[in-house]
């Protein structure tokens, strides 16, 4: 009691103006997840197929809220707790999906986000914090400003990511007017009796929307009804390059005991809004034109038929009687995508992936679904 300028007594409605108006994070949860239950992607992905990264924000958002009013009702320590635990969960998860969705960080790297901030966090508030305790530091706040700002002007330099860059630096200066409406809480107590802090959870909230808001229209961006265009481009590409790196965690990649630096292959990219949706690589040979790989940045979404159908383009223009491919046997969804365009099981080798692992030993022992990653098969379409 007496941590606000508005709670005076205690009960629950100590804090009127502070418990209220966390319905903002509420409202703001309601809101993205409107958008992204009434935009699931194109026809071609299920219903409400969003990946759960998408949904986590809003999620996260109304948990926010919650936990906030809990505190601002019972105003426990064990409420306290929730209260901060919740915005720094938020945080960590916000910093990791931007991390994924916008530069399309592979997930095992994007994860790596959350201690790092830890890190920076504790560096920048420890010395605040000894210099001039919780103001000075703006409530431990600080390295979260900064991270927005940071993000924000990365995404700034990325044309095609402007946007969203712009949206988080008006985030920004939301969140800069709402940490001055937090530190003045208590110092305006005698002019103001109900105080400031509820500025602070109706303006914050909009910052988390902001947040949220973005990543929910990145994904909307990858796999919305804006039709996708494939062209060809140079070996090197930097779209096809970061697509790779972000599906392989590199450009090498091994096939029936071949070691490819699929970033000095001739290569299709497929574009929505001019965003990279995802891209072939692929050579021709007297065998006929070999995939060497095809990777969606999202899954379901029509950038795989559209990449493979532009390849038996191209492979009929070169004058290849055959397209073919190699993948592995606990490929499944591949296995199932490919063999629904016509294509064809006509070889299977088995324990490839042993040889396969001498030239690239980070190769797992076990695939996807938990099928041990054994053997490579070898599918064709007849042109």
């Amino acid at each position: 009691m007496g941590q606000y300028c508005e709670r005076t007594a205690a009960g629950l409605w100590g804090e009127p103006f502070n418990a209220v108006s966390n319905l903002a994070f509420l409202l703001a949860c309601a809101v993205l997840l409107w958008l992204v239950a009434r935009r699931p992607g194109p026809a071609v992905a299920r219903p409400g197929a969003a990946p759960v990264s998408v949904w986590l924000l809003p999620v996260l958002l109304g948990v926010v809220g919650l936990c906030s009013l809990s505190f601002h009702t019972l105003a426990t320590p064990f409420t306290e707790v929730l209260d901060s635990v919740s915005i720094l969960v938020f945080v960590l998860c916000g910093l990791t999906v931007l991390l994924r969705w916008m530069w399309g960080v592979p997930w095992r790297w994007a994860w790596l986000s959350m201690p790092a901030f830890v890190v920076f966090a504790v560096a920048v508030d420890a010395p605040l914090f000894a210099i001039g305790g919780e103001r000075a530091a703006l409530g431990g706040y600080l390295p979260a400003l900064l991270c927005l700002v940071g993000v924000g002007f990365a995404l700034r330099l990325r044309p095609h990511l402007a946007r969203y860059g712009g949206w988080l630096l008006w985030a920004a200066v939301v969140f800069a007017v709402s940490l001055t409406a937090r530190t003045a809480d208590r110092p305006l107590c005698a002019r103001f009796p109900t105080g400031t802090h509820f500025v602070w959870h109706c303006l914050n909230a909009l910052v988390l929307f902001i947040v949220g808001y973005a990543v929910v229209r990145r994904y909307q961006s990858l796999t919305g009804a804006g039709r996708l265009v494939v062209r060809p481009v140079e070996p090197g590409d930097p779209g096809v390059v970061r697509i790779l790196v972000g599906s392989w965690g590199g450009t090498t990649v091994v096939g029936h005991g071949e070691a490819f630096d699929a970033a000095t292959l001739p290569a299709l990219l497929a574009e929505r809004d001019g965003e990279p949706a995802g891209a072939l690589t692929y050579r021709v040979a007297e065998d006929g034109l070999e995939v060497v790989t095809i990777d969606a940045v999202v899954p379901h979404a029509g950038a795989g038929s559209v990449l493979l159908a532009a390849a038996v383009e191209a492979a009929r223009a070169a004058g290849a009687r055959r397209l073919w491919l190699v993948t592995t046997n606990d490929n499944l969804d591949a296995l199932r995508f490919y063999q629904r365009r016509g294509m064809r099981i006509v070889g299977v080798a088995r324990d490839a992936l042993d040889a396969t692992r001498v030239i690239k030993p980070q190769v797992p022992l076990i695939g996807a679904y938990g099928i041990p990653l054994r053997d490579e098969l070898t599918l064709e379409l007849t042109l």
